[in-house]
């Protein structure tokens, strides 16, 4: 019997290979047979072969990319296999485990291991959400033309996250009542699962995560589950990357495929990069407000002086290089860009930004310098780092940073840390000794900041309907001075809730004004509006106020719920 057996398991083998290799030759024939029939039309109707050498550039581009990103995925997904052979074998240093580097940091193969036996649970976990959840709130969302919606297929693969290392901090670093961890997680799945819109069909497979998650449980209490609650997020954006299938096919054009990786990330970032928090209670007798938007520990102002020596992107006709640099400045979910200094490789920029720092311990700032390319994606020229532990102990630093990724080039920077504080007798002393304030106003006709403005935009109630009584879509935008920002937009409701977080700078508490306009997404129609001058929350205790407030321009009963917390630095 054993013997038959092994015969049969052969013989399905070959019938398997025979199988395999007859797909192959069909779809080689078919390759061909198009190729032949695209050449066969461009003749017939005479289109010039300038179309052909693009169209040969486009597939030789797009296909290197495939192979390139082929290789790296397989490469990568050996770690989560034999990650010390894997070390041994000198791969490249950005894509190893912490634990390599920092000695704080430790393994955890014992989660990865307990995670791979998990996880044929955790995906039929996790289709059953899809389904029975997400569906169903997606099609409602969806206009009619795109309905129904349904997953057509969900497999999420047969390879699990994988957890890199494990920094757990100290005590000296962190309050009493809580633990944080911060943790590398690292996904390369081969997971496939496709969409349905109304006749549309598309697909994502290979989705791609990297990056370092921060976990706190606070606050620690005296019974089961002995902490209060748990929030999760990323302390800086995370690199994500995935392939689309079937009519997702389209994106792949590289003008789209970049605005929708952006757009992606962008999503991300608003859910889950710092200070945007996932927040799980695990405790009924708890107030979750304080554990998902907790103060944050200070200011940094950075100041991205200059360059030199940076790498020439552009060649001309003379054989000189130069490049069109800017620098990209990203800290959490915060980023900023300088201007475009233009054919030059020593360039002066001078240009300050001033950054909200939810946790000193952890994060870093991230320079990225880059050429600029009009109708193209522009070319990176370097990256460096600077952890804000580092700016927190010195209180101020200027260095030249060497650019990584590239073979010369330096950066020149000023930061500077600024502790918060809420203390009302030290206000007018405060903007009156703000002398590196006034300095900088005469020198380029602004002023920097002298105070953080915390706004939590709550949720508004009984709105008003719109003229064809529909429930309205509505968003609320927040202005102070030229500084603007806006929350999600929820669906036909007239009591939304946003429970939105924004971190405003503030040159002259005394006299700003904060003003809150609530809009229908779709009429643009005014549906309240409430203004909030500044200086009333001097005279709050701790410069807080949280408080429902009536809006104008409406009827009596609507209202929104705001709080707002002012410090300064």
């Amino acid at each position: 019997m054993p013997v038959q057996s092994k015969i049969e398991d052969e013989d399905s083998k070959q019938r398997t290979t025979k199988g395999t290799t007859l797909l192959r030759s069909a779809l080689l024939y078919f390759k061909m047979l198009g190729s032949c029939l695209v050449l066969y039309g461009m003749g017939y109707f005479r289109m010039s072969t300038s179309w052909l050498i693009f169209g040969c550039l486009t597939y030789f581009v797009y296909s290197r990319a495939l192979q390139k990103r082929a290789l790296l995925i397989d490469g990568l997904k050996t770690i989560g296999k034999n990650e010390k052979q894997v070390i041994l074998e000198s791969i490249a240093i950005r894509e190893l485990p912490s634990w390599v580097y920092f000695p704080d940091v430790e393994r955890a193969e014992w989660v990865n291991r307990i995670l791979k036996r998990m996880w044929p649970y955790i995906c039929n976990y996790v289709t059953n959400i899809l389904i029975e959840s997400v569906q169903p709130s997606v099609e409602n969302s969806l206009p009619a033309a795109l309905k129904p919606f349904s997953f057509t297929k969900i497999d999420l693969g047969d390879t699990p996250p994988r957890i890199g290392g494990v920094k757990v901090y100290e005590s000296e670093s962190i309050k009493r009542n809580e633990i944080v961890m911060d943790v590398d997680l690292l996904l390369y799945s081969d997971a496939r699962i496709r969409v349905q819109c109304g006749k549309v069909v598309a697909g994502v497979k290979e989705f791609e995560l990297r990056g370092t998650l921060r976990i706190v449980m606070k606050p620690l209490v005296p019974k089961i589950p002995f902490a209060g609650a748990c929030t999760v997020c990323f302390l800086d954006n995370p690199d994500i990357n995935f392939l689309l299938t079937d009519m997702g096919n389209i994106m792949t054009i590289p003008g789209l495929q970049q605005t929708l990786m952006s757009a992606v990330k962008d999503v991300v970032a608003s859910m889950m990069v710092i200070p945007n928090r996932v927040p799980v209670q695990l405790v009924s007798d708890l107030e979750l407000k304080q554990i998902r938007f907790p103060p944050p520990h200070g200011v940094i102002r950075v100041n991205v002086i200059s360059g030199r020596d940076l790498k020439s992107s552009d060649v001309s006709f003379t054989g000189k290089g130069s490049s069109d640099p800017y620098c990209c400045v990203n800290v959490g979910a915060q980023s900023f860009k300088t201007n475009t200094c233009y054919k030059t490789l020593n360039p002066t920029w001078n240009e300050y930004f001033e950054a909200v720092i939810d946790s000193k311990d952890g994060q870093h700032l991230t320079f990225e310098v880059f050429d600029e390319d009009q109708g193209n994606k522009d070319d990176p020229i370097g990256t460096c780092f600077v952890p804000i532990e580092t700016v927190h102990k010195r209180g101020f630093f200027d260095a030249w940073l060497t650019l990584e990724g590239v073979k010369r080039g330096q950066l020149h920077v000023k930061l500077q840390w600024m502790d918060l504080s809420s203390d009302t007798n030290a206000f007018q002393q405060a903007l009156l000794d703000d002398a590196q304030s006034r300095e900088f106003e005469q020198a380029f006709g602004n002023s920097l900041s002298n105070a953080y403005l915390f706004v939590l935009v709550d949720m508004a109630t009984n709105l008003s309907r719109l003229k064809s009584m529909t429930e309205p879509s509505p968003y609320a935008s927040v202005s102070l001075g030229s500084q603007k920002k806006v929350t999600p937009i929820k669906p036909k409701t007239n009591s939304p809730v946003w429970e939105y977080v924004m971190h405003f700078m503030v040159t002259n508490p005394l006299a700003q004004d904060l003003h809150v306009g609530i809009r229908d997404s779709k009429t643009e129609t005014k549906l309240g509006e409430i203004r909030i001058p500044l200086r009333n929350l001097v005279s709050e205790p701790d410069m807080t106020i949280d408080r429902p407030f009536i809006l104008t321009n409406t009827g009596s009963s609507e209202q929104s719920s705001i709080s707002l917390r002012l410090e300064l630095h």
